[in-house]
């Protein structure tokens, strides 16, 4: 890829170099030329544009062809037009609308800085380097249904991020967040309210130095999950909440437990698997056995296949793997032993209200307050 600077040159920075080396001031030129100094700024400043009479009088007055500059002012117009045509279509590939909605950003009048200063970048290019290039780049489990986004996905990314930034927590401990997941969290699958069970979840998590933030897809992002270690210190996990279910947060949650787990590196791992989605990666089939056979031990497989489809028959079995009936039944549609359409009643379906009311909760919690964890 060739490198495009963010920025153009305008043609009154060729003068201004060129009166310098001259040593000629801007009086001295605006009588060369018979004008008054205020339409030499004006040219300085870019705000005039080189036309062949024009070009003909700086040929007179500084040398160069008319040619030379004509063809400044034109590559200085196509240039501009260009870096203008990408500003604009960068914004409009944005779910600006959502963001406004959200208060993830400001309504002003000048979006393009505003997006900007959300992902807290300078320019274009450096947002394609931070958030664009790292997704390029990352095995997603595609949904058949949807075609992922790279700029909604960058915008989910980045929400996260702000969301996590303040956060205190320990150091990154993979054997304690193993320990954790069965001896602490999956209790909490058990629990009906969201904001009951996620401020105990995030604060677990941060004891072990994983940041989780809970956000919602927005624009064309259709994510699950998403998981990265951001550095030795600290990982961070997002969840999106996408189907408002017990069985396919949890589910979700423990695959992405399981890449943190699993799989060393640095890679962003992001999850836009319909929860159907048949076709997957070696990791995405190891993220997957892992969340599976958290949820349902593996001593317990032989009973989950052989499992009678009555509501007394769920209720008892999930209870003995300390689990909801709804996950009971998530487990059995995901080893296709019941149709996708069955027994959905016995999930638990979730409200952003109550959701939002959990997120609050914990991240003023463990912002505000002296939790003996160690801010990285």
């Amino acid at each position: 890829m060739s490198f495009e600077p963010n920025w153009v040159s305008i043609p009154g920075n060729t003068i201004k170099n060129i009166l310098s080396e001259r040593e000629i001031n801007k009086n001295s030129f605006a009588e060369m030329l018979g004008w008054n100094i205020e339409r030499v700024n004006k040219l300085i400043a870019g705000e005039l544009n080189i036309d062949e009479n024009l070009a003909i009088e700086l040929k007179q007055t500084l040398g160069a062809s008319t040619n030379f500059w004509l063809s400044r002012q034109n590559n200085y117009n196509l240039r501009k037009k260009k870096i203008e045509l990408k500003r604009v279509n960068w914004i409009n590939n944005l779910p600006v609308k959502e963001m406004f909605k959200n208060d993830w950003i400001n309504k002003t009048t000048n979006i393009f800085e505003e997006c900007l200063s959300f992902f807290n970048v300078p320019d274009i290019e450096t947002w394609e380097c931070q958030y664009a290039d790292i997704l390029n780049n990352t095995s997603f489990r595609i949904s058949p249904s949807y075609d992922s986004e790279k700029h909604s996905i960058a915008v989910w990314i980045r929400r996260a991020e702000i969301m996590t930034n303040d956060i205190k927590h320990n150091i990154w401990n993979k054997d304690l967040f193993e320990k954790k997941l069965f001896t602490e969290i999956k209790p909490l699958t058990r629990l009906k309210n969201p904001a009951i069970f996620i401020p105990k979840l995030i604060k677990i998590c941060a004891e072990c130095g994983v940041l989780l933030a809970l956000v919602p897809t927005i624009g064309k992002c259709y994510a699950s999950g998403a998981t990265k270690l951001l550095n030795k210190h600290k990982a961070l996990m997002i969840l999106s909440f996408r189907y408002l279910s017990d069985d396919h947060f949890w589910f979700t949650f423990f695959h992405e437990a399981g890449h943190l787990i699993l799989h060393e590196g640095h890679s962003t791992r992001i999850d836009c698997s319909n929860i159907q989605q048949t076709e997957e990666t070696d990791e995405e089939k190891e993220a997957n056995i892992f969340s599976s056979e958290c949820l349902i031990p593996y001593q317990l497989k032989e009973e989950l296949f052989q499992l009678k489809r009555n509501k007394r028959a769920i209720i008892e079995f999930a209870s003995k793997a300390n689990v909801s009936p709804g996950i009971v039944v998530g487990q059995l549609q995901y080893h296709r032993l019941i149709k996708f359409e069955y027994l959905n009643d016995f999930k638990r379906r979730f409200s952003w209200e109550d959701i939002n009311t959990g997120i609050r909760n914990s991240l003023d919690n463990l912002k505000f307050h002296d939790l003996t964890l160690n801010e990285i």
